[in-house]
């Protein structure tokens, strides 16, 4: 275990770990959508991408993923990190796990629904793209 990371967390029985998983996964999901789409519509409004950036990270709207993609997005460097197939089943799971326990998650399913589209032939990279440029 070591080698997959610096700390465990025991969560409980059998299920827990994925139910936690999916659940950051749905997280992080939700948090690099929204922040494209912010600085898309900042930008086209004539705010600096740069200053949006620095001024989203030193509010509590502060995202580590924001932390590590924003670079990628403003250099146009597009590399995948992590496949929308992953991405897309791992909400999947997350809005099965909402539904089996009577919680809506409608921002979730806002986000997964243009990965059914994307997934086949794209890696989570595609979003920011989506939208258009900067």
């Amino acid at each position: 275990l070591e080698v997959m990371g610096k700390k465990f967390i025991h969560l409980g029985g059998n299920g827990k770990g994925l139910s936690c998983k999916v659940a950051m996964n749905a997280i992080l999901a939700t948090q690099l959508q929204i922040f494209c789409e912010g600085i898309l519509v900042a930008t086209k409004a004539g705010v600096d991408p740069q200053q949006f950036l620095d001024v989203m990270q030193g509010s509590f709207a502060r995202s580590h993923i924001v932390d590590f993609k924003a670079p990628f997005i403003f250099k146009g460097d597009f590399t995948p990190y992590f496949p929308l197939s992953l991405m897309h089943k791992d909400l999947s799971l997350a809005l099965e796990n909402a539904y089996a326990h009577n919680v809506p998650m409608p921002h979730v399913d806002n986000v997964s629904r243009p990965l059914l589209h994307w997934w086949p032939k794209s890696n989570w990279s595609v979003c920011p793209q989506s939208l258009g440029p900067l």
